[in-house]
């Protein structure tokens, strides 16, 4: 996404007792060992950190990109002109966002779900799309999502690592459009499909230096090699609840559908899957394809 005028974040989240209580939950369901002083120092500038090493492994200099993390209530990232370089705005809460579609996605993938379980786990979805635009339900919407952390502990940590790698290529775009000179275009649906080129070929180098590893804030899983196309799945998954709900976004004439952007970018990405993340990326379309079939079954039977 480009935006002609930078927003500044209006803060951080910070942490609390309550949150590093769940951080070491958390750590517990996935067998790690919690080192509160270290899980603290990271939290300080995790994001920062992420964005660091992307740029690290793309051999981009971190002086022409500033990269600002913050919470200004705006479920978003973006690329903006500071007023000496570059600038990648992003929301904190964007993050919980691409994890919560993320793990949503993953349960319905991995775990089967009986009649009863499928319109309570829709209905936490729909909080969590709601999200998008209501920035400032955060707090209520989190608290929905534990239930599903705790209840689906074995989906966690692969969820996890895959929203961190979606939002891996959702900083290359980003990135791409200011190599291509995006800012100072109009917006249009030509230059996102030339950014999310840019980013699959980004995303790929990312893949073949194999400079990162569990302990970094930023890692690929071998499995989660498709997360570009993932992406554009939980993209179409909230264009879906759109529809029901009676906005089209076929109307947007500067961001193309889901459905389109991921076939710009399918012939970069399809070559480079392993049998593993081939494999995954079969089986998460199928639990995309679910959510929606029950996303439609929801409406129909609450009219």
């Amino acid at each position: 996404m480009v935006q002609g005028k930078n927003r500044r974040p209006k803060g951080k989240f910070i942490q609390t007792r309550q949150s590093m209580q769940a951080a070491e939950t958390v750590a517990s369901w996935t067998g790690r060992e919690f080192d509160p002083e270290a899980v603290s120092a990271i939290a300080d500038n995790y994001h920062e950190k992420m964005f660091a090493s992307i740029l690290a492994s793309l051999d981009l200099s971190a002086e022409s990109i500033e990269f600002i993390s913050g919470s200004y209530r705006m479920t978003t990232t973006f690329a903006a002109m500071g007023e000496t370089s570059h600038q990648i705005v992003f929301d904190e809460t964007f993050d919980f966002w691409t994890w919560g579609l993320t793990h949503y996605a993953c349960i319905a993938t991995f775990e089967e779900l009986s009649e009863k379980e499928w319109p309570l786990l829709i209905e936490s979805l729909g909080d969590m799309l709601l999200l998008y635009s209501s920035a400032e339900l955060q707090e209520s919407v989190r608290e929905g999502f534990w239930f599903y952390m705790q209840k689906y502990k074995r989906c966690m940590e692969f969820s996890h690592t895959l929203s961190k790698a979606i939002l891996g290529y959702i900083l290359c775009h980003e990135i791409a459009h200011c190599q291509l000179g995006h800012l100072d275009q109009p917006a249009s649906m030509a230059i996102e499909f030339e950014a999310d080129l840019l980013a699959s070929q980004h995303f790929i180098k990312l893949i073949e230096a194999d400079s990162s590893d569990r302990d970094t804030t930023f890692y690929i899983h071998p499995a989660q090699q498709a997360a570009p196309l993932m992406s554009m799945e939980l993209l179409s998954l909230h264009e879906t609840w759109l529809s029901l709900k009676g906005v089209s976004v076929s109307d947007n004439k500067f961001h193309p559908v889901a459905s389109d952007r991921k076939s710009n970018i399918e012939a970069q990405i399809l070559p480079f899957l392993n049998e593993d993340s081939a494999h995954f990326y079969q089986g998460f379309l199928n639990g995309v394809r679910d959510i929606k079939e029950m996303m439609v079954q929801n409406s129909l039977n609450s009219i």
